[in-house]
């Protein structure tokens, strides 16, 4: 990896990939578990 340009394609290069294998799905579905976990952490 060079330069910023070549991080930034890999990067959008393996969102597209988790995104055409389904895999966001799963992203999503963690990100709003540890949201709520954190709020109800917060909240205790």
């Amino acid at each position: 990896i060079r330069n910023r340009k070549d991080i930034l394609y890999v990067i959008i290069s393996y969102i597209l990939l988790l995104i055409d294998t389904g895999c966001y799905r799963f992203l999503i579905e963690l990100f709003i578990r540890v949201r709520f976990n954190f709020q109800g952490f917060t909240a205790a």
